[in-house]
């Protein structure tokens, strides 16, 4: 498998599209589904877009290691997705803050496999690819990965305590740390290597 070689301008044409790509998904999840569903989309592209510039986004890191944090990273979040499945995830978070959905009855089991499970689970295999030829949006796609991992995790604690002032059990609590501690492991691998490759 032959890598490519990007040179500065490509590597920013990429960039804008990680920014409008974003901004569209952030204003569509907001119209369609509300602000819960919203953030925990644009705070992990964020976080991720902040933490790939000054650092995969010039030099990306080899592949071999990485590719095993990301395809862990990416069962734990499998993990916790059947367990929010399972224990019907978009009827409990619209339960909790009907308010912010905007449309009653729009996020559906259907939707929430199709959002949360089917697709990104695709784009992560890609991303796996990707890694091997050095480009640059799977290198932005690993720090987004981890990142939504850490705080997909968080949320599921944070969701009762926001709604109710008080903590109880909320879809995917018990699976939770899976993808958190990969997320963290992930990111500090990739911190790791980046150092390495500015020594």
């Amino acid at each position: 498998m032959q890598e490519r070689h990007f040179d500065l301008p490509t590597k920013y044409m990429f960039f804008m599209f990680v920014v409008c790509s974003l901004i569209t998904l952030t204003i569509g999840a907001y119209i369609y589904f509300g602000s819960v569903i919203s953030c925990l989309i644009f705070i992990p592209m964020v976080l991720a877009l902040a933490a790939w510039m000054p650092t995969t986004f010039h030099k990306p890191v080899e592949p071999r290691g990485i590719v095993v944090c990301v395809i862990l990273a990416i069962s734990a979040i499998i993990v916790q997705d059947i367990e929010e499945w399972l224990h019907k995830f978009p009827q409990v978070i619209t339960g909790l803050f009907p308010h912010l959905f905007p449309v009653e009855d729009l996020f559906s089991e259907r939707l929430f496999l199709s959002l949360f499970s089917l697709l990104p689970t695709t784009l992560f295999v890609l991303t796996t690819y990707g890694l091997y030829l050095k480009h640059p949006l799977s290198n932005y796609m690993t720090w987004f990965i981890f990142i939504w991992g850490i705080v997909g995790g968080l949320a599921s604690f944070a969701f009762p305590i926001l709604a109710h002032g008080s903590f109880s059990y909320f879809p995917g609590q018990w699976t939770a740390p899976l993808p958190i501690i990969m997320g963290l492991y992930g990111i500090k691998f990739l911190c790791q290597n980046v150092k390495k490759g500015e020594g």
